[in-house]
C-alpha cells in the first residue's frame, strides 16, 4: 500500500539554510499535492543548560550573551519589533519567496497554515504534527559536536524518538 501524504509539517528556524530543506518539503508536497504547515518555535534554553553555561562563562558574561541573543533573534525574526504579527509576516514572506522560486517549474504546493509557538521545539513539532493531522515531518538537520548536542538538547533526536509519523531530515550543506 502506497502511503498518502496530504499534509506536511515543515519545522523551520527561518535561517537561509532552512530554505534548502524547504525545497524538499515543497517538492514532496508537489508530487503528492499535499499542503504544507510552516512551523517556527521560539525556544528558551532550559534552566539546567543555562546554569551549566553560566557556570562556565560566569554570570556577567551569561547576561551579556542572553541580551545579545535576544537582540539578534528579534532583528532576524521580527525586524526589531516584538509583535507576533511581524513574525507571522516573516514566515509568510519565507513561504512566498519559495513559492515564487517554484512557480518557474511545474511543481505546485500550498502553504495551508503558518504556525508560531513558544516552548520546547521537539514537543511543539510533535504536538503540531498531531494537531494538524500531518502525514510527514520535514526538518533541516545540522550535525553538531557532542558537547553542543548535550547542552542544547537534540531536538531532532527527540522528534525522531517520539514521532508517530515519518520524519525526513535534510542535512544542511556546508555552504
Amino acid at each position: 500500500m502506497i502511503p498518502e501524504i496530504k499534509k506536511i509539517l515543515f519545522a523551520t528556524d527561518l535561517s537561509q539554510k532552512s530554505r534548502y530543506a524547504f525545497d524538499y518539503a515543497a517538492s514532496i508536497a508537489s508530487v503528492y499535492k499535499a499542503g504544507i504547515i510552516l512551523l517556527h518555535v521560539t525556544e528558551e534554553v532550559s534552566p539546567s543548560a543555562e546554569s551549566i553555561i553560566a557556570g562556565f562563562l560566569g554570570e556577567k558574561k551569561m547576561e551579556e550573551l542572553k541580551k545579545t541573543h535576544q537582540t539578534n533573534a528579534q532583528k532576524a525574526l521580527i525586524g526589531k519589533k516584538r509583535d507576533g504579527i511581524m513574525l507571522e509576516n516573516a514566515l509568510d514572506s519565507f513561504s512566498k519567496d519559495i513559492q515564487s522560486e517554484f512557480a518557474e517549474s511545474d511543481q505546485v504546493f500550498a502553504t495551508d497554515e503558518i504556525v508560531i509557538k513558544d516552548g520546547n521545539a521537539a514537543e511543539e513539532i510533535i504536538n503540531q504534527a498531531k494537531s494538524y493531522n500531518c502525514d510527514l515531518i520535514v526538518m533541516a538537520y545540522k550535525s553538531r559536536s557532542m558537547i553542543v548536542e548535550t547542552i542544547v538538547g537534540g531536538t531532532t533526536r527527540r522528534v525522531l524518538r517520539r514521532s508517530t509519523v515519518p520524519v525526513i531530515l535534510v542535512p544542511m550543506p556546508e555552504k
